[in-house]
């Protein structure tokens, strides 16, 4: 048997148990993700800064989903709060029983 059909067959076999292990410690070491996240970006945002103001690309795709999301935003809040949502029509009836005493 090949090694990444031991390794497939090994994952199939104990998916559960290894999605478990993998939640559990992403659940206990959050806070050394936010520390270890936190200081990465404290040294090293301006590269990243630098290189989207020069990439033409990123600012394309950037424009395009800022242009989405600014119609998304219109759009709930002219749903939201100018415009209630429409009420469709609604039929009561009233059944009436008359008992003889």
């Amino acid at each position: 048997m090949d090694i990444k059909e031991k390794q497939k067959k090994y994952y199939i076999d104990n998916r559960d148990k290894l999605l478990e292990k993998s939640k559990e410690y992403y659940n206990n070491n959050k806070e050394v993700r936010q520390k270890y996240n936190n200081e990465y970006w404290a040294l090293h945002k301006h590269k990243y800064l630098q290189a989207r103001s020069i990439n033409n690309e990123y600012k394309i795709k950037h424009r395009i989903y800022n242009e989405k999301n600014k119609e998304k935003d219109k759009y709930i809040h002219k749903n939201n709060y100018f415009h209630p949502p429409e009420q469709k029509d609604i039929t009561v009836i009233f059944k009436f029983s008359f008992y003889s005493t």
